[in-house]
């Protein structure tokens, strides 16, 4: 299904509300709106927002892209060494979230994870969670920070946003560039 699909499926186990059984088929057309193949580097996509009544649009040249990189952490105090990731994704679109490699035994890992956030449009803010990785039980959350929408765009950000984990008084901060590749063309 990764080059989509177009056509007629047919439901199993479907009734009419009566003894008798009903033949229903659904006629689907599903197109990809993302792609997991090739180099996660050059993939590009641009995605309207649905739930606005927009539609998907692909290799439009217009729309604006994000391209945030995960530069890195510091400044939490844990216990010992921790194995820290870094995720990035714009609150309520589960396609936009980008991870960062696990960096091992660090308190202050660097990334330099860059990647376009797919599923963003201007308006959009950013949320970041970093977690300790913890094989074999749950990853500890070492802490979370929100990039508001008017801090990306049209403007580019490069700085630290604070981390903060509620109730455990943890705080860091994470370093992040962030760039629209529209950044800047009105001002040429």
């Amino acid at each position: 299904i990764h080059n989509g699909f177009s056509g007629e499926v047919r439901l199993l186990e479907t009734s009419g509300g009566t003894a008798m059984s009903v033949e229903s088929y659904l006629n689907l057309q599903i197109s990809p709106i993302r792609t997991f193949f090739g180099d996660p580097k050059t993939t590009k996509c641009t995605v309207k927002k649905l739930s606005e009544g927009g539609y998907i649009k692909t290799g439009d040249k217009d729309a604006p892209k994000l391209i945030v990189t995960l530069v890195g952490a510091r400044g939490w105090a844990v216990n010992g060494l921790s194995d820290p990731y870094c995720v990035c994704e714009v609150p309520g679109k589960p396609f936009s979230r980008i991870l960062t490699p696990v960096v091992q035994d660090r308190l202050d890992p660097e990334w330099n994870y860059t990647r376009e956030i797919c599923d963003w449009e201007p308006g959009d803010s950013l949320s970041f969670a970093v977690f300790d990785k913890d094989y074999g039980k749950k990853d500890d959350l070492l802490g979370r920070a929100t990039l508001a929408a008017e801090r990306i765009y049209p403007f580019a950000f490069d700085g630290e946003i604070p981390l903060f984990d509620q109730g455990k008084q943890r705080q860091g901060t994470l370093i992040v560039k962030v760039v629209s590749d529209s950044t800047g063309k009105d001002q040429e």
